[in-house]
């Protein structure tokens, strides 16, 4: 129907015609090509955070409106069932360290732009230690194609970071720290 941006059984403040809410969140991240990438963040609700097995999912769905060349409205449904953990370990031998990294700089950036340089800086740290924490976990459980990899989308997030820092032309505690590929 014309002007119907939303999924099958959904309405505009997230309930589905069964009466349940879901949590929305609506972007508009304009011009977009194949290269684009577009990440988010969620968090579980406590209720639901510990999953008390290793079969614990959560729904994802993506609603993607858009114009095509045609100047014709369109719209693309995606939906997927993501594994939940409470275990670090599974979560690092499952994490793509470039898609991490691409977040990671852009969440930096997001804070720095808001004026909280030390938070940027401090996160962005977190966040390589993290990328290389999963690098090592890689090369342990997945094999070397895997670790290596992990290693180029951890190269390029240290590029990244090391050029959002140099923009920030930070001078805090950190002096000395070096964004470097996995040890």
């Amino acid at each position: 129907a014309d002007g119907d941006d939303n999924a099958a059984g959904s309405n505009d403040d997230g309930s589905s015609d069964d009466g349940a809410t879901a949590p929305t969140k609506l972007a508009d991240v304009g011009n977009v090509n194949t290269t684009t990438t577009v990440s988010f963040e969620y968090e579980v609700n406590e209720v639901d955070a510990a999953p008390d097995d290793d079969d614990a999912t959560l729904m994802f769905q993506v609603v993607i409106t858009y114009t095509d060349l045609k100047k014709r409205r369109c719209c693309r449904v995606l939906a997927a069932k993501q594994r939940l953990t409470t275990k670090r370990s599974v979560a690092e031998a499952d994490a793509a360290v470039d898609v991490l990294g691409r977040h990671a700089v852009q969440q930096c950036g997001r804070l720095a732009k808001r004026g909280q340089y030390e938070q940027a800086r401090e996160k962005m740290l977190a966040n390589h230690v993290a990328a290389q924490r999963v690098v090592q976990r890689k090369r342990a459980t997945h094999g070397a194609a895997a670790a290596a990899e992990a290693e180029r989308g951890l190269s390029h997030y240290a590029e990244q970071a090391a050029q959002l820092d140099d923009a920030l032309d930070f001078d805090g505690d950190f002096e000395g720290f070096t964004y470097a590929a996995a040890p």
